[in-house]
């Protein structure tokens, strides 16, 4: 079983701003629901009020606090060790992704074992969420494919610790 993160990021890890992201990739969507369907997926609270309902074909756990947050469709749960231990019950494909926002790929970062990360080849000056520091960690490179659209080039990297 592995549990990795998956990411899009601009040059400066700038993850998006006002809870929303800062770009509109149609291939990176498209890439994150094909490494992520038939997986289990762990999110913040915040990044599933983003998205506005539970991503089908995936068992989503939702981490918050808040003890009246209850939606239909997922998994509610308070702390790390509660997401990590419902995650390795339900997961039977093999890995467990961790999908945002910013705090709560820091709190997973040191049981991650892979990084799949989209390099946006732009800088966002108006980001408010970032997210965490990976360069001297996940060091060793797996894959890379380039790709762009009409406004962006950027690259899918798959890393892992060494």
């Amino acid at each position: 079983m592995r549990l990795s993160m998956i990411a899009a990021v601009g040059k400066n890890r700038e993850l998006g701003k006002n809870n929303a992201l800062l770009w509109n990739i149609p291939e990176d969507m498209h890439y994150f629901h094909m490494m992520t369907r038939g997986h289990v997926v762990i999110m913040g609270q915040k990044t599933f009020e983003a998205i506005g309902m539970p991503l089908k074909k995936r068992i989503n756990i939702v981490l918050s606090y808040d003890k009246l947050f209850s939606p239909q469709g997922v998994f509610v749960v308070k702390n790390k060790q509660e997401a990590l231990q419902l995650a390795y019950e339900q997961e039977k494909a093999g890995e467990i992704f961790i999908i945002g926002g910013a705090m709560i790929y820091t709190l997973f970062f040191k049981e991650a074992e892979r990084l799949y990360l989209t390099c946006i080849e732009a800088s966002f000056p108006e980001a408010d969420v970032f997210f965490p520091p990976y360069e001297d960690i996940f060091t060793k490179k797996v894959s890379e494919k380039k790709g762009n659209d009409t406004m962006f080039s950027y690259t899918f990297f798959i890393m892992e610790k060494l």
